[in-house]
């Protein structure tokens, strides 16, 4: 990595600048952009949505949002080539190239035009996991500081990035300690174990001061994850069995098609929850507990809906259906959401603004589909990868990024009520970033095999 590198910035920023004019029409997906508007304008703290997205809608405006995002994602593409440069010594064409392709990813420029946090999130992650992969080469703990900053930023704004970015820095550790075992790795690690703990107790009590409740990273996770395994669910899988059974007996059929019903409509379980316990938060608790059982009790159970989140995949006709959900093309916008884009923003809208009408970007995103199938198989792929002739610590990366990518298409179907390509977006920063590495590592080192070097 040198000066030269540096150059690489105000391209990627061009290449943002002239695809912003291209198409750069801001976007909204149903009632998650509605939550962040409302958030951002009424100052009433959202529990199922990121507060840190809805404050910078307001520090920005909606319409400044796009740019935002994409600046955001060029910088996300310029730590994928730092980190091939400054991690793994990749020649310098590998590396930008990665990073102008990131630039391009489909998922990555579809979402710098929607009213969601995904772009944003990304940045966090990214500097993530630019600042772990760094720190193994270079042994400098700053890198580990800003890899736990960036992780935070990540969950504040988009909390299924937790259970990554905890696996991920254990498995660092971990790494880091094999390297070099002694009391530089162990001050360095007790370094980023206290940034770690302080930031993330830090978020966890403004969250709490925000929505008057105890402190903790959010307050519906179980509903969504009670409505992922509704299928599974039994009376004795509640607290109070006499409650549970009562729930599920008046509940909408909990079939693998009604998983999301269950989430979000009147006669769904998490509807029927919190009107019995008559708060949000006993709620949660309560479907927090039954989840976990259900879990515990059946766990053949859970590992074959995630099976079949993951056939779902593969079904093209339905997987095409759900990309244009993904894009919002099919149903009208909320009112709420109108009203405030015309009378905050002065951005009047329609209820059938997006229904049937694709944009340039929209067009890309629907063909991209053998794109997702590869960054849904990017764990065995990755785990195949790193058997091929690569240096030590080429290979530690690799298994590595196959981690990130297990934890990240883990998540998704384990949480998944419909088939959302969406969750597989930070994958296209980790995909690069592998392929990069294993493109240079495995050349160098057949090259070396072959005594031409």
């Amino acid at each position: 990595m040198d000066r030269r590198d540096l150059l690489l910035l105000p391209l990627l920023l061009t290449l943002e600048a002239l695809l912003l004019g291209l198409d750069g029409e801001l976007r909204f997906f149903l009632g998650d952009s509605e939550a962040f508007l409302l958030t951002a304008v009424t100052d009433v703290a959202n529990t199922h949505r990121s507060y840190l997205y809805s404050y910078l809608i307001r520090l920005v405006g909606a319409n400044w949002l796009v740019a935002l995002q994409a600046l955001a994602g060029g910088l996300s593409a310029f730590l994928l080539a730092l980190t091939l440069r400054a991690g793994f010594g990749s020649r310098r064409a590998v590396a930008w190239g990665a990073a102008l392709l990131l630039a391009l990813a489909p998922l990555q420029l579809l979402y710098e035009r929607y009213l969601m946090a995904e772009s944003l999130a990304l940045l966090g992650f990214s500097l993530f996991l630019a600042g772990s992969l760094i720190y193994l080469r270079q042994r400098q703990p700053l890198w580990l500081v800003a890899a736990q900053l960036g992780g935070i930023w990540a969950i504040a704004l988009r909390g299924s990035y937790l259970p990554v970015v905890l696996g991920v820095s254990l498995a660092l550790a971990l790494v880091a300690w094999r390297q070099r075992p002694g009391r530089g790795s162990a001050a360095h690690l007790l370094l980023a174990l206290a940034v770690l703990l302080v930031s993330h107790g830090a978020f966890r009590q403004f969250q709490g001061q925000l929505t008057q409740q105890p402190a903790a990273y959010q307050y519906e996770g179980g509903f969504f994850l009670i409505s992922a395994l509704s299928p599974l669910l039994r009376a004795d899988d509640f607290p109070d069995p006499q409650v549970g059974g009562e729930v599920l007996a008046s509940s909408a059929p909990r079939t693998l098609a009604l998983r999301e019903h269950q989430r979000w409509f009147t006669d769904g379980v998490v509807f029927l929850l919190i009107k019995h316990y008559g708060s949000v938060a006993s709620a949660n608790q309560v479907a927090t507990s039954a989840t976990r059982h259900v879990m515990l009790r059946d766990p053949l159970g859970v590992l074959g809906l995630m099976a079949g989140n993951l056939r779902a995949h593969f079904d093209l006709a339905q997987l095409r259906r759900m990309l244009v959900f993904d894009r919002n093309e099919d149903r009208p916008l909320p009112p709420d959401l109108r009203l405030i884009m015309e009378r905050v923003y002065q951005r009047p809208l329609t209820a059938d603004a997006q229904i049937g009408r694709t944009t340039p970007v929209g067009h890309y995103h629907q063909w991209a589909i053998p794109w997702y199938w590869l960054l849904l198989l990017s764990p065995p792929l990755f785990a195949a990868l790193a058997l091929l002739p690569l240096s030590t610590e080429q290979r530690q990366g690799v298994l590595l990024l196959a981690l990130t990518c297990a934890l990240v298409v883990a998540i998704d179907l384990l949480f998944s009520t419909v088939l959302v390509v969406r969750y597989l977006h930070p994958l296209e920063w980790v995909v690069l970033l592998g392929l990069g590495i294993v493109l240079g590592g495995w050349r160098g080192a057949s090259v070396k095999a072959l005594g031409l070097s």
